[in-house]
């Protein structure tokens, strides 16, 4: 499957800074391979928010495990900057009703050093209603401390 976005720009004019206002500003596109038990994605965005990228992402299920790699590069649309990236590491395991869930993250694209770790479950209710909840951690080379975050809910899908 091929997806392709084109986005307008929606820039406001000032008089000083040139503005993108084109119909096509920003494209994102992407190929994808889909099977029963793997996903594989190559992605690419031109100037979407500010940034070029280009997106790896893979998923492999193994009866009711499921592990999940995402890569991302991206760099600056416009003028100076460095290159930065990330990875995403995710895994889940459906038990009865129950999928618990893991995902460690590296990357430079908001903060330096940047490092999260998340746990959570899923209880299934019915066919499209669960309840969920989670925990992540999230600390950075210029923190002092970690920043937690402890969420439950519930989702119900029309």
């Amino acid at each position: 499957m091929v997806n392709i976005a084109i986005v307008p720009g929606e820039g406001k004019e000032d008089g000083i800074n040139e503005v993108d206002n084109g119909f096509a500003d920003a494209i994102s596109a992407s190929v994808v391979y889909k099977t029963d038990t793997l996903y594989a994605a190559f992605a690419m965005d031109d100037s979407v928010g500010g940034l070029d990228s280009i997106r790896l992402v893979g998923q492999v299920k193994v009866e009711d495990a499921k592990i999940g790699l995402i890569y991302q590069i991206s760099e600056p649309s416009e003028g100076l900057g460095d290159d930065e990236d990330g990875i995403i590491l995710s895994a889940s395991y459906k038990v009865g009703k129950e999928t618990l869930k893991f995902q460690y993250g590296v990357s430079d694209m908001k903060k330096s050093g940047l490092e999260q770790v998340s746990i959570g479950i899923d209880h299934k209710l019915e066919k499209k209603t669960k309840l969920y909840a989670f925990l992540t951690t999230t600390t950075a080379d210029d923190d002092a401390e970690e920043e937690m975050i402890i969420a439950a809910g519930i989702q119900h899908k029309f």
